[in-house]
């Protein structure tokens, strides 16, 4: 004799509310927007722009805000940007280990490795510790 199965109380993934069908995009599900990254880049570099305008001593960009600002250049795909900024932080703070850091990134985003190298260098000389400077050179 075979036993009736009683219905479980949690529906089947393909049943839920929102589940996506097998014709959609995760982007097309009910409840999630879809998110344009262009528009995202452009406003990390807008908020960047304005923190480093205004972050230093007397109004001037400091070092760090410089760096700052390259970071969310570089992050937006637009590394090329992000090469003045790092070239203004290195001019007040030769021996920063992080401007170091992220101008050898940039410059690995430019094709630019064997530059890209001398910056990791410094940096890690400055810093042992920076792992995106580790990783970084790693790869230049």
């Amino acid at each position: 004799m075979l036993q009736r199965k009683e219905a479980s109380p949690f529906p089947r993934p393909d049943q839920q509310h929102g589940a996506p069908k097998p014709s959609q995009s995760l982007g097309d599900c009910q409840g999630i927007p879809r998110v344009d990254v262009s528009d995202q880049r452009r406003e990390v570099a807008a908020r960047a722009r304005v923190f480093a305008q205004g972050s230093g001593v007397g109004g001037a960009p400091s070092a760090a805000s410089l760096t700052a600002l390259a970071v969310a250049l570089t992050e937006a795909g637009r590394p090329a940007e992000a090469l003045p900024a790092l070239e203004q932080a290195l001019a007040l703070a030769p021996d920063d280990p992080k401007a170091h850091q992220q101008m050898g990134v940039v410059l690995l985003r430019l094709s630019r490795p064997a530059e890209a190298r001398d910056h990791l260098r410094r940096a890690l000389a400055a810093d042992d510790q920076l792992a995106v400077a580790w990783n970084t050179l790693g790869v230049a």
